[in-house]
């Protein structure tokens, strides 16, 4: 198992044991690169998780139980194989994930008595309608799963996951997803670093830099590249050009970061304000994105890409005041890069959140064609929260996005 996830997990307070997973060890270590995420995206109380047989019987393929009032999850080895044949949730090749999601919500049932009461109220209000259609000739339009009726709990769990992880998730589903992501999902720790991004962008940088070692920060994002080990051509992809871009160190760069297309390179400014609290990451996925559509996807030139970027734009138009709030005090994507530059894209600066760019800077198609694909491809690579919008109303976009890198 990989060492770096394990310690990743094991600083979050979380002991991970993925070694009995057999002949599915390859989808264990995936699912667990999954947990990550998920610890680092909500609030939870898990404190173990092992793939193993266990005596339980309760379930067969997970289950999650308190232990010295932490979450302990456990995870029977065949639940990482894909069988169509009981893939309720329409998961598809994600069913492997599917029983570390399930269980992971169950942290809720665990800790019941340290929960807002108005969670479970707004949960079993969306249960009460779900049933209300049983019966209705619009049931398995909108149904879940069978496991779904038994209880308010399996309720949760299974919506969380096919939410989650299916790419035709119930109406209902995606609500309760709204209603676990309102009372648990973490707050972005730092603020500092989206005012920073947005005076950078407004052209008002403030403040000091302060040393960071982006080399270091560089071999640390391409280490992770590597050990993803992952089938997805785009993913694969990133690693190889990751693997021959150069990184430059400029003080005279106007800019934090920057893709230098004639010289092929990847400029930073050490002395840039406040560079030490960028999301390096995401820098650097950003910029070798525009990297390998300069070299090899050419966004411009696509289409389909093109056609994407008018039919998203007149959607947003469409629902103006709902994507309005999203950037909004406590709104959805109030502090997302990703989301805040593709809606000012796709409204040449009209409405944006944190960040964005000005009229005059998109009255260039091809530049808003690359922005909008580097903006993308980040969070696709990263598996950023915001991809599941990728998926919803911006679905034309994404789908034309994943017809070039896949």
């Amino acid at each position: 198992m990989n060492d770096n996830i394990k310690q990743r997990l094991f600083d979050k307070g979380i002991q991970a044991n993925i070694e009995e997973a057999g002949e599915y060890h390859k989808e264990a270590f995936e699912a667990l690169k999954h947990l990550d995420k998920l610890t680092d995206e909500y609030r939870s109380t898990i404190a173990s998780y092992t793939v193993g047989k266990t005596a339980h019987t309760q379930t067969e393929y997970g289950m999650a139980y308190t232990l010295n009032g932490k979450t302990a999850i456990t995870v029977q080895p065949i639940a990482h194989r894909v069988n169509k044949a009981i893939d309720a949730l329409g998961l598809g090749k994600k069913q492997p994930l599917g029983t570390t999601y399930h269980e992971f919500v169950h942290f809720l049932s665990q800790s019941r008595e340290k929960v807002d009461p108005e969670f479970w109220k707004e949960i079993r209000k969306i249960k009460r309608e779900y049933e209300g259609i049983r019966g209705k000739s619009n049931w398995f339009d909108i149904k879940i799963s069978d496991y779904a009726s038994k209880d308010v709990d399996e309720f949760l769990a299974e919506a969380f996951t096919q939410a989650k992880l299916s790419d035709t998730p119930s109406p209902y589903s995606k609500r309760v997803l709204d209603v676990v992501d309102k009372y648990f999902k973490k707050e972005i720790q730092n603020r500092k670093k989206y005012k920073i991004k947005a005076a950078e962008w407004a052209g008002q940088p403030e403040g000091e830099g302060r040393g960071v070692n982006i080399k270091k920060s560089y071999a640390d994002f391409l280490s992770r590249l590597r050990e993803e080990q992952s089938l997805d051509a785009h993913k694969s992809r990133m690693a190889l050009y990751a693997e021959s871009t150069q990184i430059l160190e400029d003080n005279e760069l106007p800019a934090p970061f920057a893709y230098i297309p004639d010289l092929d390179v990847i400029k930073y400014n050490p002395n840039a304000p406040y560079i030490g609290d960028y999301d390096m990451d995401y820098v650097f996925a950003h910029e070798i994105s525009y990297r390998m559509d300069e070299l090899e996807y050419h966004s411009w030139e696509n289409e389909k890409f093109l056609q994407a970027i008018e039919i998203c734009a007149g959607k947003v138009y469409a629902q103006r005041e709902k994507v309005q709030n999203w950037f909004e005090p406590g709104g959805q994507y109030e502090q997302s890069f990703a989301v805040s530059d593709i809606i000012s894209a796709l409204t040449n600066g009209e409405m944006a959140g944190m960040v964005g760019h000005s009229e005059a800077y998109w009255s260039e198609i091809w530049l808003k064609a690359m922005e909008l694909f580097a903006d993308i491809s980040a969070a696709d690579i990263l598996e950023l929260p915001e991809k599941e919008e990728l998926r919803g109303l911006l679905k034309e976009l994404f789908k034309a996005y994943e017809e070039m890198v896949r």
